[in-house]
């Protein structure tokens, strides 16, 4: 028998060295991916649960607290703040009643001059001036309240209040919308921001305990100390006060919350105070102030709420207009919005989910209920929709910014960009298009706010 040498054991070969390197790399690599993706997964399911939640805390106080009910927004104590002396010599309903353009002079009667404000409804106008037009009732009794949007804590953080020197009106695009082809004022009024908690020096009241869903507990930080907090301990919540506010000389509370909400909607009837239509729209980390900015259109500096970025917008946009006459709608665009901006502007952040807002508001508008634009060469009506509406709809798709490739009036001076989007729903308003190049009879408004994360439709019943 001939004995065999035991062969030596061979080693890892350099070739076996970089396969395990590719594959330990493929390994850590999707692992470095899961973790980004888990995160961002687990944000959007503290956003929806949140949101939920707080929407459901909402309805009940609502409910439950009668915030809505029709006497706190006009008693002695708070109907001061829809007394506004510049305009209107007697209190008025904000729900069935708005006021003429904060700049325009006082309050001209609805028959006598142009300039007045939009009514719904039996508001001021049959109230404190039932003769000698009475016979003209009627055609104020039709439809729904006016949009408001009820923002109590908006009023109660920045310290301003109607009547004061900015009106702070919800969703205000003046300036920043471009003006009606006809030289006219753009659909770009915004909604009256309304409260029915007063205003205290020292804030006092339950406003954050009813607007606020708490944060966790914020714990105090080196930058505590800076602000004068003494002794600074890691496990002790912020609780500080920082800075005071231009206007009301008050503590500015450093707001330790994240989901915020407020209420867009409407009286269901004008002539009825007790149901009201509309939605809940919960925010996260939303900015409260108003700050300057310089209006594109117009030239001048003015002040603007934080947050609250209103564009032209186009609902329905087509080339393709059905209409026996002039102008008229799109056809099958039920879902397309175009939206445009001055390029001067940055872009605004848009991405799919996010949610946006129809705020056209034609503020000197007193039809109740229809939008009409009689053809000249058939003499029909073409267009029925609200002069004063506000309308939330989910993005579902859209194009990238780019440089206006249609060009409508005034775009020339400032120089235009847009970008069109889609809605997961089907759109309540069209905007009016001329039927020989597809531009909007009317500029329409929307607002685009990133700080929006949620809003639920509900019904609210007052007693």
């Amino acid at each position: 028998m001939i004995p065999r040498k035991p062969q030596g054991r061979s080693g890892i070969t350099l070739t076996e060295i970089l396969i395990s390197i590719l594959l330990l790399g493929i390994g850590v690599t999707s692992l470095m991916t899961l973790f980004p993706l888990g995160l961002l997964r687990l944000r959007e399911a503290t956003r929806y649960s949140r949101s939920a939640i707080l929407t459901e805390s909402a309805t009940a106080d609502l409910g439950i607290r009668d915030l809505l009910n029709k006497p706190s927004f006009l008693n002695v104590d708070s109907g001061r703040y829809y007394t506004l002396s510049a305009f209107t010599p007697w209190p008025y309903d904000p729900w069935v009643q708005d006021t003429p353009g904060y700049a325009s002079g006082k309050f001209l009667d609805p028959i006598a001059g142009p300039n007045f404000g939009a009514f719904r409804g039996n508001g001021s106008f049959n109230k404190w001036n039932p003769a000698p037009h009475e016979k003209d009732a009627p055609r104020f009794n039709a439809g729904a309240g006016l949009p408001v949007a009820y923002d109590p804590l908006w009023r109660y953080t920045t310290g301003i209040y109607p009547g004061a020197t900015i009106e702070a009106r919800f969703a205000s695009g003046i300036g920043f919308v471009r003006p009606d082809p006809d030289g006219g004022t753009a659909s770009a009024h915004g909604l009256q921001r309304i409260t029915n908690f007063p205003l205290r020096t020292p804030p006092i009241g339950n406003v954050p305990d009813i607007f606020v869903s708490p944060e966790d507990v914020v714990l105090q930080s080196s930058e505590d100390a800076m602000k004068g907090v003494g002794n600074v301990s890691p496990i002790v919540p912020d609780l500080t006060m920082g800075g005071t506010n231009n206007l009301t000389g008050m503590p500015n509370l450093q707001n330790d919350w994240t989901y915020t909400w407020m209420f867009t909607g409407q009286q269901a009837d004008a002539t009825n105070s007790t149901v009201f239509v509309g939605d809940i729209v919960v925010f996260e980390k939303r900015p409260f102030a108003a700050d300057p900015a310089t209006l594109p259109f117009g030239g001048t500096s003015s002040t603007v709420v934080a947050g609250e970025t209103v564009v032209e917008a186009v609902f329905g946009y087509t080339n393709r207009v059905n209409s026996a006459g002039s102008a008229g709608y799109g056809a099958a665009t039920n879902r397309s919005v175009l939206l445009r901006w001055p390029a001067s502007m940055p872009d605004p952040e848009i991405k799919v989910g996010q949610w946006i807002a129809d705020v056209t508001y034609e503020r000197n508008a007193t039809t109740d209920y229809t939008r009409a634009y009689t053809d000249p060469t058939t003499g029909g009506a073409d267009a029925y929709y609200p002069y004063q509406r506000c309308n939330w709809y989910q993005i579902a798709k859209r194009t990238d910014a780019a440089p206006a490739g249609n060009s409508f009036a005034g775009d020339a001076a400032v120089g235009m960009r847009e970008m069109t989007v889609w809605t997961s729903s089907p759109l309540k308003a069209l905007t009016l298009l001329r039927k020989s190049d597809g531009a909007p009879v009317h500029v329409n408004a929307a607002l685009v706010s990133p700080y929006v994360v949620g809003v639920y439709h509900r019904t609210i019943y007052t007693r």
